[in-house]
């Protein structure tokens, strides 16, 4: 059985550990997690017409601060808007707005051309997003009423 190529410790036990080829603990530090459904359809590249392309789900890295003398690295899958601030009671019952960026509405993905370099962002699941000032998401529809039909 293989370790992990990151801790080196660790055997990669588990359907989910070899899925991401990392260990559980490993993944969990760096948001690493199973690549969800390729989201581009198969089509040249609207720059170069390159038919190779390389994808990846962009993370974000940031400080959970509930530990109180050490800063503890949290990383995830970045989402194309988070869910919004809670509330929560941090170490002697301080109050904070803390952000979970573990958790969010559409998580991107991007592909790059190989030939030219160009790249593409796209979305899981736009239709759940939803449209609220507090989250900095506003719909926008040019169908109706405009110039473009």
């Amino acid at each position: 059985m293989a370790n992990c190529p990151v801790c080196k410790s660790r055997q990669l036990s588990t359907n989910q550990d070899r899925a991401v080829e990392m260990c559980s603990e490993c993944a969990g530090k760096y948001g690493v997690r199973p690549m969800p459904p390729a989201l581009r359809p198969p089509a040249p590249c609207q720059r170069c017409s390159g038919l190779e392309f390389v994808r990846t789900v962009p993370r974000e890295h940031s400080i959970d601060h509930s530990y109180v003398d050490i800063n503890i690295q949290k990383s995830a899958p970045m989402y194309f808007t988070p869910l919004p601030p809670q509330a929560t009671t941090g170490f002697f019952g301080v109050k904070r707005q803390d952000v979970d960026i573990t958790q969010g509405y559409g998580q991107l993905e991007l592909y790059a051309c190989l030939g030219c370099g160009f790249v593409e962002w796209y979305v899981h699941s736009p239709r759940d997003i939803p449209a609220h000032p507090h989250l900095m998401t506003e719909k926008i529809d040019y169908g109706k009423g405009g110039p473009y039909r």
